[in-house]
Order: structure tokens, then sequence, then C-alpha cells
């Protein structure tokens, strides 16, 4: 059974940095508060089970919201439901119950993308680990909310807290309230859904594929390309053919569905990718990716918000010089690490003097694939003397390029008879 905690090594300097309070603070008896999920106009979480109602196609919101809790500083929670009925959008801080400004978010994942995704992660949940402020007992409000699409019609469909965790304020759920190290009690509250069928149509909704979201946008850099899923999700007995197109508001962004026809059969989810690159330097800013996708019966479309701003790729060569014996191979390694950038890099090797005898270079990879947020690696290029090859220092020259970043690199090699000491 897996342990999601408060106090993981990464967080602990976070924690500290608010858990004075509770280090030195007056001690009180304990308080069993509440935390459920809820509608926004609640202002108490409920004797029962709320139950949330819309119509398939719309978005709603969910809360969720703490009551009469010890106080706490930080919480750590995960919300599932059924992802073939409720599509999460994003999960909001804008309303929660601590101050503006002093808060910092460790952990904000949305169907398993966004930020420091973890195993219990996936499709139908959101997690959120947010610490701030000590909020002192007895502690109400709004923890944050949860904006979903409408896929399906559906009866009583669970809106619950992920289960599979242990150390935290409920048994088995993944809800964990602290003051510094300290869990605290809490009775749980979920809520059902229930949403009404309407005439046949489709709903088109939005992930980004191996970047999160920053500020609600999907952030790409010059010369990179990233990737944004499109599920179309047919209800109500829709059958039918739809074209595809995309294009960037205001210009300058190149964007292309991967599949510009599709054809859906109620209640099949219907996947495909809009490619978006930046070939050239843009100006930086705020810009809107309109997809639409056109049919007989229906039309629809939405806006995908793509920031663009200033990237780069490290390049780091390994070793930066070696000796090797004539006859012998040589294999150098590369690491790419990504600044804000996603997107093919190219690599070119030759080696100096160029005529050089019996030293041959060429590549390993005529490519790498960086994407933000990782780490690319594996060998640079082959070098291979022969017996004949004289003994003395080469130069190998690596370029490394994505349209206008252009990274060049050299390295030493120096070739020593086989009959050297």
């Amino acid at each position: 059974m897996h342990e999601r905690k408060l106090t993981s090594p990464i967080l602990i300097c976070l924690i500290g940095l608010f858990a004075v309070s509770f280090l030195f603070g007056e001690s009180h008896a304990q308080i069993s508060g509440s935390v459920c999920i809820t509608d926004p106009l609640a202002t108490n979480c409920p004797s029962s089970p709320a139950v949330l109602t819309g119509n398939v196609g719309s978005v709603f919101v969910a809360v969720v919201r703490v009551q009469s809790s010890e106080s706490f500083n930080g919480f750590d929670i995960a919300v599932k439901t059924d992802p073939s009925v409720l599509d999460a959008l994003h999960a909001d801080l804008s309303n929660t119950i601590f101050t503006p400004g002093s808060s910092m978010v460790s952990v904000r994942c949305v169907d398993g993308h966004g930020l420091n995704c973890g195993v219990l992660d996936g499709p139908g949940i959101v997690h959120l680990f947010v610490v701030g402020q000590t909020r002192p007992a007895p502690a109400s409000g709004i923890l944050f909310t949860i904006h979903y699409r409408i896929l399906a019609a559906s009866t009583g469909t669970a809106i619950d807290f992920q289960g599979g965790c242990q150390n935290e304020s409920s048994v088995f759920a993944c809800v964990n309230l602290a003051d510094g190290l300290a869990a605290r009690s809490e009775n749980l509250m979920l809520a059902t859904f229930t949403s009404f069928p309407l005439s046949p149509d489709f709903v088109i909704t939005w992930h980004p594929v191996f970047v999160p979201l920053i500020r609600g946008a999907i952030e790409l850099g010059a010369g990179s390309t990233i990737l944004v899923r499109l599920d179309l999700v047919p209800f109500g007995g829709f059958i039918g053919a739809v074209d595809l197109s995309a294009k960037s508001s205001p210009s300058g962004l190149s964007a292309t569905a991967d599949q510009s026809g599709l054809f859906l059969i109620s209640p099949t989810v219907t996947p495909d990718v809009v490619i978006v690159s930046n070939p050239l330097p843009v100006i930086q800013g705020s810009y809107m990716i309109n997809v639409t996708a056109t049919g007989v019966l229906a039309t629809h479309s939405i806006l995908i918000p793509v920031e663009v701003v200033d990237s780069d790729f490290t390049v780091l060569v390994q070793p930066r010089s070696a000796t090797i014996r004539a006859g012998e191979s040589f294999f150098p390694g590369v690491l790419l690490s990504s600044l804000n950038f996603s997107g093919n890099v190219s690599v070119t090797v030759t080696v100096l003097p160029s005529a050089a005898k019996g030293l041959s270079v060429e590549t390993a990879f005529s490519s790498f694939f960086v994407s933000n947020g990782f780490v690319t690696g594996g060998p640079l290029a082959i070098v291979q003397s022969t017996s004949a090859t004289p003994d003395g220092t080469y130069r190998l020259n690596a370029i490394l390029s994505s349209g206008p970043l252009i990274h060049s690199i050299t390295m030493i090699i120096v070739v020593t008879s086989a009959s050297s000491n």
C-alpha cells in the first residue's frame, strides 16, 4: 500500500517555514473537523453527501471545503471521480482559505498531468499539496475548487477522496491536514453527481502532453514544439464526421491537427493530437490556438492558451577530453537539459584536422528529442581510429541545433600509438 505524507524530504523545508506557531503556540483540546466536497453556494459542510447536477457538455464546479478543524498550515488532498463522466479541467486556488500570496503549491496534478504527479495520480484524480500560513482553530473555509466538464449522462456518480494512503487525517483516504508535522483528524464527506442528457452532440476537451500548465497556459519557447491531446466526446447518440482545423491568434505560431478528418460514434471517445510549434522566434506573450471541429450536425471550437517564453537548452558532453590508443574506438556521451524548450535537436560532428589519417567520426544519433522538464541523453558520436592513425591531438567539434538555437561543443581526443605504455 502506498503512503502519501505531508512530510516528504522536498517539503519539510516548506512546512518548517510555517510551523513555528505549532511548535511554540498554546495547546488546546483536540477538535475533529470535517473535509467535504460540495457546491459553490454552500457555506458549510452538509450533514449528508451533497448532490451535484449539470447538463452534458457544460462545465460545473465542485468545492473542497474544511469546517471546524484544528489549526493547520498545509493540506495534501486527492479527489477522484469517473473520468468517463467528468473530465477534470483544472484545480483553482483563487478562493482558498490561506491568505493570498502566502501559500506555496508543491503538487498540482490534474488527470495525471501537471506539477509533481505521483504514483497514485492518474485519470479522474485531482491532487493538490499546498502549504500556507497557519489557520487558527476552529478553521473553516474553501481549500480549493475543481472545474469539471460533463462528458456523459449519469446518476449518482461519486466524487470522492482517493484511497490507498496511510498516516493521513482519515484512515486510508488521501486527505491530510497538518500543522507542522502533526496530522489533524478529519471527518470526510463525499458528493454524488447526476447529469442530464441533451440532444445528439459532441464536446472537445484538451490536455497538454509531457508539459505542465503554468498559470493556466502552456509555455512554448523559441524553436520548440509541443503536443496537445484532444478528446472528441460524442453523446446522445451522435454519429457523424467532423473536420479539424487549428490556427494561432495572433498569427506566428504553427498549429496543425494530426488527423484533419474524424468519424464520431457515440459514446466512443475519439482522440487526436494538435501539434503546436514556434519555428521562428515570435514576440513573447499570450497566444490562443483555436481548434475547430466542423460537422454537418454540429460545430464546436475550443481555445488553448499558449504563453511564448524565452527558451533554450543546455549541452553537457562527457568526457570533455579522452586518450585512446591507435586502433581503438571511443563513444563520448551528451546530456541535453531543457530551459522552457521542447523539440528536436539536430546533431552534426566533425574532427580536426580534417585530413586526419585513419581517424573517423560520425553521429551516434542524427537528433535528440528534448522535452520541457526532462533531461535527454545518449552517445554523441562514434570515434574510430585505426592502427595507422598518427599520434597526436585531435578536436571533435559537435554542433547541436534547433532552429535559431545553436550550441557548439569541442572535446579533445589524444591518440597514442598502440605500442605506447
